[in-house]
């Protein structure tokens, strides 16, 4: 399977790329809101599976959006641990922001001890 974006499409197919293109069949993506929150869905569901998960579903949605929609480059940052740092970095910043008595504390400094 490959994947690629509509730039690196157009790119690959002026190449002499035609032989191997003839081999493939094309599945179109639409890029919409539902389809990157389905992505972060499976996104979470494969580092679930691998044991490399503990992170809130926003973490995953941010993720795909900062990745533009390519999931291989999703699961490439859950796999070395770059979203779990990068996660770490955002939800530190967020309790530091939130006030001592503010009742969402609690599930950011659990949060926090999941990722540790």
């Amino acid at each position: 399977m490959f994947t690629t974006t509509n730039t690196g499409q157009a790119r690959f197919f002026d190449d002499d790329a035609a032989p191997l293109v003839s081999r493939c069949q094309e599945i179109r993506l639409a890029d919409g809101p539902t389809v990157r929150k389905a992505l972060a869905k499976r996104a979470k569901a494969v580092a679930q599976d691998a044991g490399c998960d503990g992170l809130p579903d926003a973490v995953y949605e941010r993720c795909v959006e900062s990745c533009r929609g390519n999931l291989r480059m999703v699961l490439q940052r859950v796999e070395s641990g770059q979203l779990a740092d990068e996660a770490r970095v955002e939800l530190t910043r967020q309790l530091l922001a939130m006030p001592v008595g503010d009742s969402r504390r609690g599930a950011l400094q659990a949060q926090l001890h999941a990722l540790a």
